[in-house]
């Protein structure tokens, strides 16, 4: 489905980003596509976002960086509520907000 180009262009991101150490998991379509989940996409950008569910080893999560945008007090309690509602104790992930500027 995606050629060459396509998967390299997946696969690049900003420097500014590069301190987050973000890892990116690309699953092509054909492969995927009997586990795929979907989602609806945020607000503004609207439509539907397909997903799939992985599993990892529990300690894979020592750090969450919270990336730019509006509200990051209330961005930062999700993060918070998402890691406790899946097990981890206040404190057990370092949370750490973005430094990259937000353009909303």
């Amino acid at each position: 489905m995606f050629n060459a180009a396509g998967r390299l262009c997946m696969t690049l991101k900003d420097e500014s980003f590069q301190a987050e150490k973000e890892w990116r998991l690309i699953a092509m379509f054909a492969e995927a596509s009997a586990r795929l989940n979907f989602r609806q996409g945020s607000y503004g950008t609207g439509g539907v976002v397909p997903y799939i569910e992985i599993g990892f080893p529990r300690d894979a999560i020592v750090k969450v960086v919270i990336g730019p945008g509006n509200a990051p007090d209330l961005r930062e309690r999700a993060v918070r509520q998402m890691l406790e509602a899946n097990g981890y104790a206040i404190g057990e992930v370092d949370l750490e907000r973005s430094k990259v500027p937000y353009r909303g």
